[in-house]
């Protein structure tokens, strides 16, 4: 079935490629679960989807996974509540400007920032 927030502790035991399908899987499906889910469950969830999605920020995700997180980021404040979209892209911009992340994990935040500021102005 379609799974609003990810089962963290599925991935936890499981093998790093077998993480990156699940991953793949989950976000792949997200933006359309997310407009697909009532109003009262997204308000609900919202808050412990975005805390799941901030910790994608810093797992040095191939790009393909990058895009994905990115369109779940702007699903969500477009379907759900918008009030922690701030509070996600300054996340974002932390990311960008800490001298301790990787390159990767800096393209994500950028990618994430650019597409919402695209969409939510």
């Amino acid at each position: 079935g379609k799974m609003l927030l990810l089962d963290e502790e599925k991935l936890a035991g499981i093998s790093d490629s077998k993480r990156i399908e699940i991953l793949l899987q989950w976000l792949k499906q997200l933006p359309h679960t997310i407009q697909t889910t009532s109003r009262e469950q997204l308000k609900k969830n919202q808050q412990t989807l975005v805390i799941q999605l901030h910790k994608l920020l810093t797992r040095s995700l191939p790009p393909s996974l990058r895009s994905l997180l990115s369109s779940s980021y702007v699903s969500l404040y477009y379907a759900g509540d918008s009030s922690s979209l701030f509070e996600t892209i300054n996340k974002c911009n932390d990311v960008v400007k800490s001298k301790d992340e990787t390159t990767a994990n800096k393209m994500t935040a950028l990618q994430c920032i650019g597409d919402l500021y695209r969409q939510h102005g």
